[in-house]
């Protein structure tokens, strides 16, 4: 994939890609004349501690987004394509908000937990929204609002697409499609 570090780092340093299942933000990568390859120095977002490893460790794969809960509310995290972009993995200048608090404001581990998909369960995130009136994502594509005494469903950008009553979700006519995604969200919760 890359031949020389200088290549490396022009298109990695300062990019989120995963080591594992973990998303770190990249560093410095540089020639290990030892081992014949190239070394990437990265920190974590989780805890902000610093690791090396041989390139060929890293998931460069893009990261996949969607809600992110934080202590300023919820927003809907996407990849901007930018015209002339040399670059691969995630950063500042990629990374958009469709919906909700301004990307900028998000948490490097609230991003974390986006990237690898930790969120609260259906029934937490619905106790949360019950009783403090902030909305909460329990899923990529799914979040909860309140709204007065109604609780909204939003779906990915687009808003509201039903609403919970008495605890279940009631989906509007034209959004029904969305039960297969929301049964799959409801499934992953209890493995």
């Amino acid at each position: 994939m890359y031949d020389n570090a200088e290549y490396a780092n022009s298109r990695l340093m300062g990019t989120i890609v995963r080591y594992g299942r973990e998303p770190v933000t990249v560093d410095l990568c540089s020639d290990n004349k030892v081992l014949g390859n190239i070394s990437v120095s990265f920190t974590f977002l989780k805890d902000n501690c610093k690791k090396v490893a041989a390139l060929e460790e890293l998931n460069l794969v893009p990261v996949s987004l969607g809600w992110a809960n934080s202590p300023f509310g919820i927003s809907y995290l996407a990849r901007a394509s930018l015209r002339k972009d040399w670059r691969q993995g995630l950063r500042d200048n990629t990374l958009r908000s469709l919906y909700g608090v301004d990307c900028r404001n998000i948490p490097l581990i609230n991003l974390r937990d986006c990237i690898i998909e930790k969120y609260p369960t259906f029934s937490y995130a619905l106790e949360e929204v019950t009783c403090f009136p902030n909305p909460i994502a329990f899923s990529r594509k799914f979040a909860l609002a309140p709204r007065g005494d109604d609780i909204y469903l939003l779906y990915k950008y687009f808003g509201a697409v039903g609403d919970v009553v008495n605890g279940r979700i009631h989906l509007k006519d034209r959004f029904g499609f969305l039960i297969e995604s929301l049964d799959e969200v409801f499934k992953n919760e209890h493995h």
